[in-house]
């Protein structure tokens, strides 16, 4: 039974204020493929390049169609697919850590975060190369013709097209576009080959497809724990793409996550919502990929435009993470990890009766780690100092409950570690 502070035990357990009946079955996450994740996580790259939601996802599918056209293997596809969902994820990435060769920009960087998800060495050259040109005028090292791997001239033929035509076009006009521009733009980007491809597309009913809804894609199946394996692999990505005031902070989102865990199993949330805690806990902030650098960077006081851009940034997140299959749960946790049980946080300005335990955790865990790290105007609070911050605040911006565990969190953190 989990007793919230001040209250009486009842006869349900409390999941983040979910609440199931004694002797329900527990909940478990769905069976989580990378492709899920990465499919629907690409819209945070989309944020980042100030696209709409779905613009990899469109090109992914588009490029899959002229590979089907030229009659590509299945195992280049596979690798299509990815490299063309990731083809922009460098744009989020402010710096790549020592020991990856930073020529190459933010394609460099995409590569870099495919490697990150276990994506492979034939993948990574794909987002690397899908900046070049057929004709050698490309970036960042010139390469031309055959040089330049097959799916990154795919990828940068499918980006070409995505340009040309929006989801309002009709297909007359959508297919008018394309003829009208192939031969003169597409020919010296991706090649006579490729761009006869799209040629025959537009002629035919492939470019009335691309249009459509991206498909699902194709990629072996995991459960639970790879999820959280992966989400860890991403939150490495999503930290080096945030900066607060100027400074970096690596791994911020893998403490976060698991002194987010750790409250939970304090807390005596189940097993399986212990591990949505630390899912949620890496991938909070995927929202923040959406503020503009301008913004997320100012090291001066931020307008009240520029501020409520900011406060979109959990929405944002949630999202995103709603549409992987097995995380609607934890995003919800995510939009309202910035609420405050006083009902001044944003998005929502919602208090401790509208918001879940499990809200108010991440938000507690966020704060501390938030607390320890350096910032322009002040050094990092050592770990006494900032659990007084927020025992001060503790029943108004921070649920007293969560500020209460974590000193016990924390110990039984620095014991593991210690193990």
């Amino acid at each position: 039974m989990a007793q919230r502070a001040g209250g009486s035990t009842t006869a349900t357990t409390a999941v983040g204020d979910h609440r199931r009946r004694d002797g329900d079955p527990p909940e478990e996450l769905q069976p989580l493929r990378r492709i899920d994740l990465v499919a629907r996580v690409s819209g945070a790259f989309d944020l980042a390049e100030s696209q709409q939601l779905g613009h990899a996802a469109r090109v992914a599918h588009i490029a899959l169609g002229i590979a089907r056209r030229l009659s590509f293997e299945a195992r280049v596809k596979h690798r299509l697919l990815y490299a063309a969902l990731l083809h922009d994820a460098g744009v989020a990435v402010r710096e790549l850590p020592n020991g990856f060769d930073p020529i190459g920009g933010h394609a460099a960087a995409g590569a870099w975060a495919a490697s990150l998800l276990g994506l492979n060495a034939w993948v990574q050259e794909a987002i690397r190369g899908s900046h070049k040109r057929w004709d050698g005028d490309g970036r960042p090292q010139g390469l031309a013709m055959a040089a330049i791997p097959e799916e990154a001239l795919l990828v940068a033929a499918a980006h070409w097209v995505s340009d040309q035509i929006s989801p309002e076009d009709n297909p007359l006009r959508a297919r008018a576009k394309v003829l009208d521009s192939t031969v003169p733009s597409l020919g010296p980007l991706v090649g006579a080959r490729i761009s006869g491809a799209v040629r025959g597309a537009a002629r035919g009913r492939d470019v009335d497809a691309a249009l459509g809804r991206p498909p699902a894609g194709v990629a072996r199946g995991g459960r639970g724990r790879r999820g959280q394996a992966l989400a860890a692999d991403g939150a490495d990505g999503i930290d080096r793409a945030r900066r607060h005031h100027r400074r970096l902070e690596p791994r911020r989102s893998r403490r976060v996550s698991a002194l987010a865990s750790e409250l939970a199993r304090l807390l005596s949330f189940d097993e399986h919502d212990q591990l949505r805690m630390s899912i949620a806990g890496q991938l909070m902030d995927v929202g923040q990929l959406g503020v503009p650098r301008h913004v997320g960077e100012k090291p001066d006081i931020l307008s009240v435009d520029e501020m409520e851009v900011v406060c979109r940034h959990p929405g944002w997140g949630a999202q995103l993470l709603q549409r992987v299959p097995g995380f609607e749960t934890l995003a919800e946790w995510v939009q309202h990890h910035h609420e405050r049980p006083d009902g001044r946080g944003y998005p929502g300005l919602l208090d401790r009766v509208e918001v879940p335990l499990a809200g108010f955790v991440l938000g507690a865990a966020d704060a501390y780690w938030a607390l320890r790290a350096d910032r322009s105007d002040r050094g990092a609070l050592t770990q006494a100092e900032a659990l007084a911050v927020m025992n001060e605040s503790a029943g108004e911006q921070f649920d007293a409950e969560a500020v209460k565990a974590l000193p016990d969190a924390l110990d039984a953190m620095e014991h593991a570690k210690a193990a």
